[in-house]
């Protein structure tokens, strides 16, 4: 009951794979859309500083104390104080350079030390959707396929790959191959789920914002698509309206289907456990925009808390379709990109500084995957199942 059935044999009695590899024209698009979208990102960072005027640039060439000296595109120069600057009608715009220079160590710091949470939460949050399958391993195992999966989604093709990496060994540590990918499926299903719920809940509350009212359509036709998505995979009136019981039994590989799905209908038979998983995601989206907030405060990027915790979820929804590699690499500084300096509460610049420190900062934090990887698991340990 508890093993994936074994891939079919050709004639030659050789074993063939159960399914076919990802194509390579497939992949080289990925990768050709992730160097596209990264390049257009960073050739739209301006890496000096400019005053901004009715969309016209005036590149700063000289900083006394509070006096800037510009020069626009005719080659005009142009002496304001900054405590003139808004009278003249000019904003300014600090360039890449400033803004590294500028940054707090302290900021990074907070960051830093804000997201070393969020693995120990993605950790638990797994346990407990394994246990609606019967499966309980420590939580220190737990932790180390944590962030195996972590290190591996910025260095394998695809977001999901961190997943497959988490499905994997677990797979040699339990007979349950089946309900441990499922897990693994619920992990981000509830991921997501929470993602669109948090935005739904923050536009309500904050319709008013014009920063946040002006994606209340984008987040209610994604509350629809989650209604949708959660109807489909575990209405029991849908199920029998379709007779999905008597005709799944007579699809190829019935008996994978029908271990599939139990494990999710345990899913819908576990409220309690579901909410649990719900509540610590809600924790983990919090933490890990708050460490975003921090970045922004050194990046000196405007807004208040809720701003953040409204666009950064969305932004790694974003980054998580499978159109770009190496954790979106490209589609998330774009998703960056477009949220913030479309809300006007960054630069471009600002925008995709944002996106690339919050980037290191998770980089930082699955560095210790690598290791996990290379020194591989204790597999003297098994994994304790109750059946």
């Amino acid at each position: 009951m508890s093993e994936i059935a074994p891939a079919p044999q050709s004639q030659t009695g050789e074993t063939r794979p159960a399914g076919k590899p990802p194509s390579k024209v497939w992949i080289a698009v990925r990768i050709g859309f992730a160097v596209i979208a990264l390049g257009v990102v960073i050739h739209s960072i301006q890496f000096h500083d400019y005053l901004v005027e009715k969309g016209e640039k005036l590149r700063i060439v000289e900083r006394s104390g509070d006096t800037f000296r510009a020069v626009d595109p005719t080659g005009h120069e142009l002496v304001v104080d900054l405590s003139s600057l808004q009278s003249a009608g000019l904003t300014y715009q600090p360039g890449a350079i400033t803004l590294v220079r500028g940054m707090q160590g302290r900021f990074v710091l907070y960051a830093f030390l804000l997201f070393g949470g969020v693995p120990l939460l993605q950790a638990t949050r797994w346990r407990t959707l394994l246990r609606i399958q019967r499966i309980t391993i420590p939580f220190r195992v737990a932790l180390k396929l944590t962030y195996a999966g972590l290190f591996s989604s910025f260095f394998l093709i695809g977001t999901t790959s961190g997943d497959f990496v988490k499905a994997y060994w677990l797979g040699r540590l339990t007979s349950r191959k089946t309900e441990t990918f499922v897990s693994v499926f619920m992990d981000r299903l509830v991921g997501v789920s929470v993602v669109i719920v948090l935005a739904g809940v923050i536009v309500l509350a904050l319709w008013r914002d014009p920063q946040v009212a002006s994606l209340t359509l984008p987040v209610g036709l994604l509350m629809v698509g989650l209604i949708l998505c959660v109807v489909v995979l575990f209405s029991s009136r849908l199920r029998r309206l379709i007779r999905f019981d008597r005709w799944s039994g007579k699809l190829p590989l019935s008996s994978l289907i029908g271990k599939v799905d139990r494990a999710l209908l345990a899913c819908r038979r576990n409220p309690q456990a579901i909410l649990r998983a719900a509540a610590v995601t809600t924790g983990l989206q919090l933490l890990s925009s708050t460490s975003a907030f921090c970045l922004g405060q050194g990046l000196q990027i405007g807004g208040q808390i809720w701003h953040f915790w409204f666009y950064v979820p969305l932004a790694f929804l974003v980054g998580s379709i499978p159109l770009s590699v190496f954790w979106g690499l490209g589609l998330l500084e774009g998703a960056y990109v477009a949220l913030f300096a479309g809300s006007g509460l960054a630069s471009v610049t600002q925008a995709a500084m944002l996106a690339m420190s919050v980037r290191l900062v998770q980089l930082s934090w699955a560095l210790p995957g690598s290791y996990v990887l290379m020194s591989g698991l204790d597999l003297a340990a098994p994994a304790t199942v109750t059946e």
